[in-house]
């Protein structure tokens, strides 16, 4: 039931829309009469110039101040268009449009609002003349006779600015006035005095100011405070003036009235200028009869005079007064009746006014001004303009239409131009309006494959091929030709949806010098046709829509009427230089998801009102989401993007975000914040709240099977999950290279001891964790570059871009850059080495060198190895290293015996590889699919015996080391203050094309790693080891023992011959002694 409504609600607004286009095609072409040519001097009767002097978009209003004009307001435009003046420069001339009181817009006063100028869009002004926003810095000028002055001359009192402006035949400025002099693009920041003696204002945008500092929240309207200010001088409304004639009569103020184009005042039409400001103190005729009044103080009641509204003074049954209020008419009847309402509108045309609309005729009654006789006047009350025939005299109803029976004849009611007189709809918008059929089809996320997107040409290198011309994607379309001039050429870029899909929209991008400003849509069902181009169904012409004229833009049109095709093409019109670049996504949605699938009309148009249930979500961080979802995840309402209550906002406005499509209150993400599509509430205690809009994620067959996945899951032996990375499926080489960081994205600033580097000084190589690592100083290119001081403001300045954005759930847990510091010519191990450097935050890395020497064997205890070249190495560094040669082991080991490698190998080391396995001499060693059972069995069993020492790997230690002791201390960076420049340097001075830059201080924050690395001190701590024991200490020692224990014996032999000896004769002795006593 509630979709059979919806159905029925949205029949009945395409119908209406089909009315007004009617409409519109109708008053187009009321619209076309020409009488005059536009002089390009003043000419007195006429009150608008064609300035044919090219100046500045910048000093363009002082181009008309040097005739005494000023640039031409809408208001102003409208009605020398209806007064049938037209430009002398035709269409096909570039010159032919003109800048006017809207800064950075264009206009043209042509014979229609149609005829389409080639190389730009028209959008028509209230269907009458196109205007369009400026693409050139210098342009001719539409001058006109001054609608307000601002005065040079400052004043300290009201009464002074109130006398100066009625020395110049105007009056000072009402909020009304200020109101229209601000909708017609004036601005002026100066604060200057106004009708009501107690406010300022100034023509500046109010922001968020407090409703009580603005006038309807445009323009700042506060309680004065200043004494020495300018005036706001604008076209009288309103004019006390004294009757000469005598006696002093109603009817002859009446009459004094008429000759200056005014009237006598209504009494309520003084109510409004008192509450203007306007005061006069002293008494005048009003239009009741026998009426004076007095605007002065407020009305104070006594015997004689009597108050209206609590304002007004007035005194009746008068019969004199020499003074009399005019005040301009709101209605203007003509004195001849028309047969025909055309030519009753054509002749409030040639006033300046339009036929009145039944809201002014109602504002007029109630304003004392009674349209007592039937007259042609216009009904837009559904929508539509429609001429009749009625009068407001007996109530403020002014719907009294009456038949017009042939020969019949009434005058017209004609008064001042409104906004608009119909509603005419968008042929484009930056919303999408189609509910459940406004999802990305896939060019930007890889859901439409390379073969899909196909183009008429390319320049033929990477990064300018047709299936690189992906939004947000860090190549582009290049067409290959360049054209002789910037207009149309025959260059197409073209999408194979593969089966007939709505299309309801597009966004584009550009790349620098090579803006697609406009361009035309073709589709088919059939590669080789017939191609239909979109039409703008309003006026039956081929449609131009509009591109990007600046880099990091991104354009979203939407279409009035959605298309059913499969294939669309793009054409460029107008470029911005002679060749075209393009990144696109398609918006749109699947036919099956809807009520009322594939019912068009011949030219694959939707004729019906879609009523689709596709998912209403967005990509990326939510900076192109255009739904129009308007509450937040917990069922909040969103408020009003040009409203600051509750909550100001700044920072967040249309104006700081011209691309962002804050328009209504619909869900949008400006500022690139976390979690998608956000809004400011209408809870005052609730500033902001994600808005719940699901990511639209690829579906989940086509990613890999729900249950397969949940495997994957249980196999963690973590609670976090951090071990999932060792036993997924690898990524190859060549997956890494693509889907790794790219060094022109990663590496966005460089500098060196003070000089600037760039990408192109580091070399790329792959590692099976952390995918691409980048190299300065790496040695291979033969150049070494050394650095002659020491300190922070020295040595290696890097700016990092982390592109967190790309980060994969589970296997992206962290965000940062992983620092090693190595040695010239080695291989580096950031996973057992490095350092890690977050984003938002300046590292600072201090370092100083440590060289350790070993002696080789016999002296020392392990050995030592000596020679770089004799080892053969699975790694591309030329220096040995303990770690690079344990790391050889066990790859030699799982490549001998697992048939694959584990870690990124040097490939070019073929003697190495053969070594390890005959099986890979002319072959290439793949990566280990952990994910295979046998496989991981086989890896984890060679790493288990690695661990244990029992791989029998065989290393030394390097007989010369060098290792750097580092000292590592960070800050935020970077301040708010500098954040601005970092993103004009990265969006606008750069001339490197690349991806996924930041685009506000939140993603600075999120993305961006600074890193410093310095040396401490320009010296180097040595440790050797020494030889204690040398072979000429072995000999001399063992020479000093010999001849120790040489002299030793010899001395001793002869001790002992002499002590024997001495034994021999003490004992011949005792015998003597013996034998003599016998």
């Amino acid at each position: 039931m509630a979709n059979r409504s919806r159905r029925s609600a949205d029949s009945l607004e395409l119908e209406s829309m089909k009315r007004l286009q009617e409409s519109r095609r109708q008053m187009l072409k009321r619209k076309t009469r020409a009488t005059s040519t536009c002089p390009t001097a003043p000419v007195s009767g006429i009150d608008i110039v064609c300035l044919d002097v090219k100046h500045s978009m910048d000093n363009a209003s002082e181009g008309c101040a040097q005739i005494d004009m000023q640039l031409c307001s809408y208001h102003q435009l409208r009605t020398a268009h209806s007064r049938g003046i037209r430009d002398p420069l035709s269409l096909g001339q570039s010159d032919s449009w003109r800048f006017f009181s809207r800064p950075g817009w264009d206009v043209t006063l042509q014979s229609e609002c149609g005829p389409r100028y080639e190389n730009v869009v028209d959008e028509c002004y209230e269907g009458m003349f196109p205007h369009t926003p400026r693409a050139g810095t210098e342009g001719l000028l539409y001058c006109c006779t001054k609608e307000f002055i601002l005065t040079d001359e400052t004043f300290t009192d009201h009464q002074q600015a109130k006398q100066a402006c009625d020395d110049q035949g105007f009056q000072l400025c009402t909020p009304q006035q200020l109101k229209k002099i601000f909708t017609d693009g004036f601005r002026d920041e100066t604060w200057g005095f106004v009708g009501d003696p107690t406010r300022q204002a100034h023509l500046s945008p109010c922001g968020c100011q407090p409703k009580k500092m603005c006038y309807q929240l445009m323009y700042g309207y506060i309680p004065k405070t200043r004494r020495n200010m300018p005036a706001y001088c604008c076209q009288q409304t309103y004019a006390f003036m004294h009757v000469e004639v005598d006696p002093p009569l109603q009817n002859h103020a009446s009459d004094t009235c008429h000759s200056k184009k005014f009237q006598l005042c209504p009494i309520q039409r003084l109510v409004d200028m008192h509450k203007a400001g306007i005061r006069s103190d002293k008494w005048g005729w009003v239009k009741h009869p026998g009426r004076i009044a007095l605007l002065g103080l407020p009305c104070e009641e006594s015997n004689d005079t009597e108050c209206y509204q609590q304002r007004v003074s007035y005194l009746n049954d008068q019969t004199s007064s020499n003074r009399s209020h005019c005040c301009s008419s709101l209605i203007a009847i003509s004195d001849d009746p028309f047969q025909d309402g055309e030519d009753a509108s054509n002749f409030c045309d040639r006033q300046g006014l339009q036929l009145c609309t039944l809201p002014q005729l109602v504002t007029a009654y109630r304003r004392n001004t009674k349209s007592d006789d039937l007259g042609w006047a216009a009904d837009t009350r559904d929508g539509t303009y429609q001429v009749i025939v009625t009068k407001c005299s007996s109530g403020p109803n002014c719907y009294n239409p009456r038949s017009v029976r042939p020969g019949d004849r009434f005058p017209a009611y004609c008064c001042q131009y409104v906004e608009a007189k119909i509603t005419i709809p968008p042929r484009t918008q930056c919303t999408n309006m189609f509910r459940g059929c406004s999802e990305p089809l896939g060019i930007e996320d890889g859901r439409i494959l390379d073969h899909q997107i196909t183009a008429s040409s390319s320049m033929g290198r990477n990064g300018t091929l047709p299936y690189q011309g992906r939004l947000n994607g860090w190549g582009a379309w290049w067409a290959d030709i360049i054209s002789d001039s910037n207009l149309g050429s025959n260059e197409w870029f073209q999408v194979d949806l593969l089966k007939p899909m709505y299309v309801t929209g597009l966004m584009t991008q550009g790349v620098r010098k090579g803006f697609i400003i406009t361009y035309k849509l073709l589709y088919s069902n059939d590669s080789s046709g017939p191609w239909m181009v979109y039409m703008d169904m309003g006026s039956k012409r081929e449609e131009l829509f509009k591109g990007v004229t600046r880099v990091g833009e991104t354009s979203h049109q939407h279409f009035a009427y959605p298309i059913l095709t499969r294939y669309v093409r793009l054409q460029p019109h107008f470029l911005s230089h002679k060749y075209a670049t393009l990144r696109m996504e398609l918006v749109g949605c699947d036919p099956e998801t809807c009520a009322d699938p594939r019912s068009t009309d011949k030219r694959g148009v939707v004729n019906v009102s879609l009523d689709c249930q596709g998912r209403d979500c967005y990509v990326g961080n939510g900076e192109n989401y255009r739904g129009t979802k308007r509450t937040t995840d917990s069922g909040r309402g969103c408020q009003q993007w040009r409203l600051h209550d509750p909550h100001p906002h700044c920072n967040i406005t249309s104006d700081t975000y011209p691309g962002a499509c804050l328009v209504n209150d619909y869900c949008r993400n400006p500022d690139g914040r976390p979690g998608g599509p956000w809004c400011f509430t209408e809870d005052p205690d609730v500033p902001w709240e994600s808005c719940g809009v699901g990511k639209c994620t690829l579906q989940e067959n086509e990613v890999l099977d729900k249950a397969a996945w949940r495997g994957y899951i249980d196999k963690s032996n973590t609670s976090d999950n951090s071990d999932l990375s060792e036993i997924l499926p690898p990524a190859t080489r060549q997956e890494l290279r693509q889907l790794g960081h790219q060094k022109n994205d990663f590496i966005l600033q460089c500098s060196f001891d003070k000089q600037p580097c760039s990408p192109d000084d580091f070399i790329t190589t792959q590692n099976a964790k952390y995918g691409n690592c980048f190299t300065f100083n790496s040695g291979q290119n033969g150049v070494v570059r050394t650095t002659t001081k020491s300190g922070s403001s020295y040595g290696l300045k890097l700016t990092l871009n982390a592109e967190s954005a790309e980060y994969l759930g589970l296997f992206g847990q962290r965000v940062g850059a992983r620092v090693t510091l190595h040695p010239v010519n080695s291989t580096a191990f950031p996973d057992t080495e490095g350092i890690d450097a977050p984003p938002g935050a300046a590292s600072a890395i201090s370092m100083r060198q440590v060289i350790i020497t070993r002696t080789p064997w016999p002296y020392g205890q392990m050995g030592c190895t000596n020679d770089d070249d004799d080892y053969m190495s699975l790694y591309s560094g030329k220096i040995y290293t303990l770690r690079m040669c344990e790391n050889t082991c066990l790859q030699c080991a799982i490549i001998n015996q697992c048939h694959c490698a584990t870690d990124m190998i040097d490939l070019n080391r073929k003697k190495a590889i053969s070594k390890c396995s005959p099986l890979f001499d002319n072959s290439t060693v793949p990566v280990c699919n952990i994910a295979q059972s046998r496989v991981q069995a086989c890896v984890r069993g060679l790493w288990k015996r690695f661990q244990r020492g029992a791989l029998d790997c065989k290393c030394d230690q390097a007989c010369r080391d060098e290792i750097f002791e580092l000292s590592l201390s960070s800050t935020m960076w970077p301040s708010d203050q500098f954040v601005p420049y970092i993103l004009r340097d990265l969006h606008m001075i750069q001339d490197v094309r690349r991806r996924n830059l930041p685009r506000s201080m939140k993603e600075v924050r999120d993305n961006l790693v600074r890193v410093e690395i310095s040396y401490k001190e320009l010296n180097y701590e040595s440790i050797a080891e020494e030889w204690n024991y040398k072979e000429e200490n072995l000999l001399g020692d063992m020479g000093g023992l010999l001849g120790f224990y040489i002299g030793v014996s010899i001395i001793t032999i002869c001790e002992l011959i002499d002590y024997v000896m001495d034994l021999f004769g003490l004992c011949c002795r005792k015998i003597k002694r013996c034998i003599k006593r016998k």
